[in-house]
């Protein structure tokens, strides 16, 4: 029996090594590969990925994109140039200029025009703005991972109109929209007009089996040990991480004997690194796997002001038993309660004073930790996520 075709096209390549919204995209494609056959068009930003395709590549046909900007020095130029006269002229972001390239947009409408899909599956809203009319009739289908928007508030304090309503408007010419969270099909909804495509709920998800602590071994002997997660590349999260280093460290040191630190991400810069090891911080930079160096925390110090890709990483820490203090606006979205693993808090010395209660008290941390991935198995196991993509395209089908 012949199955039915589907394009996905991500303006970023997915990887074994990747972290946050791009392990959702690799994940949503293994498990599309499973009912459907699969034409993966990828914007590719690293040259090396071309050579290293990883494990999507074997999904399906893959068709790679070269984004211009990767294409040697003067496009690289002519590209930066561009992004800041897009900033002023549209109130675009960097990112979501770069992501949105004509030449992927492009590889995009030649696949569906020659290959005649039945559905066509897209990642973040801008991916193909570049294309003016989507060609009918297969079905389209926009994975948002974020509010765009309301991200860049929180993350940076940007609020651009412009790019808000374009975010809206490329949302509105699609047959189907998947938000992450709950709040971000409301804020939505309440954005969009009354004619908009219909909203569908799938959150991030894990696998529970690989992500346990039964299936690794931790990469550090037991102690009372903090750690910050997160690709460090990014300066939200460098920010984040310098917090976790000057605002929580020397406190932890005077009241819990033998505390550790630790910074668990890619790509931490040289004046990152040595600050954290000026304070016996340990630093991993990019690993192969996560798991045996977060499997040795006791906490989990989520000192981000904002969501985005740490709701994965909170996720993780919980299926690996880690319990997680966060600030409110960073733990948004997220479909777990106080004490289901999680610690709310609002302010700096609160941040402060219950990670350091965790630290201290190893049997408390490892009862939080337990019911945290009690919940999230239940919540954010593959079944009650990426599992529902087949189904619910399936269904799509058939109306």
């Amino acid at each position: 029996m012949t199955r039915p075709r589907l394009i996905v096209a991500l303006p970023d390549h997915p990887h074994p090594a990747d972290m946050g919204s791009r392990v959702r995209n690799r994940a949503i494609i293994e498990t599309l590969a499973t009912s459907f056959d699969l034409t993966i068009v990828t914007l590719v930003h690293d040259v090396a990925r071309l050579a290293d395709p990883g494990p999507v590549a074997c999904c399906g046909r893959w068709v790679p994109v070269l984004a211009d900007h990767r294409r040697g020095f003067l496009p690289w130029a002519a590209w930066h140039l561009r992004a800041r006269l897009a900033a002023c002229r549209e109130g675009l972001h960097p990112e979501t200029f770069f992501q949105s390239l004509p030449s992927f947009a492009h590889a995009v409408e030649q696949c569906v025009r020659v290959e005649r899909p039945a559905l066509v599956h897209a990642a973040y809203w801008h991916g193909l703005r570049r294309l003016p009319v989507f060609p009918r009739p297969p079905v389209w289908v926009v994975d948002t991972h974020d509010v765009q928007f309301e991200r860049h508030v929180r993350l940076w304090g940007r609020d651009s109109s412009r790019e808000r309503a374009a975010e809206l408007r490329e949302l509105a010419r699609y047959d189907r929209v998947i938000a992450i969270t709950g709040r971000d099909r409301d804020t939505l909804r309440a954005h969009l007009p009354a004619d908009a495509p219909p909203i569908e709920v799938i959150g991030m998800g894990l696998d529970f089996t690989r992500w346990s602590r039964a299936a690794v071994e931790p990469a550090l002997p037991p102690a009372p040990r903090a750690v910050f997660y997160g690709n460090l590349s990014s300066e939200s999260n460098r920010a984040a991480a310098r917090s976790f280093l000057r605002d929580l460290l020397p406190g932890w040191k005077r009241q819990v004997p033998g505390v550790e630190a630790m910074l668990l991400g890619a790509d931490p810069g040289d004046d990152l690194r040595r600050e954290a090891e000026a304070v016996g911080a340990v630093v991993t930079g990019f690993v192969d796997d996560p798991r045996p160096w977060l499997a040795c925390a006791r906490v989990l110090a989520l000192t981000l002001r904002a969501g985005s890709g740490q709701r994965g990483r909170v996720v993780e820490a919980l299926a690996l038993g880690v319990p997680v203090v966060g600030y409110a606006e960073a733990l948004e979205g997220l479909d777990l309660a106080q004490g289901e693993g999680i610690v709310t808090v609002h302010t700096a010395e609160e941040m402060a004073v219950r990670t350091r209660e965790l630290l201290a008290d190893g049997e408390r941390a490892r009862t939080l930790g337990a019911a945290g991935r009690a919940a999230a198995a239940d919540r954010y196991g593959l079944d009650a996520t990426y599992g529902k993509f087949p189904a619910l395209y399936h269904s799509l089908l058939v109306e």
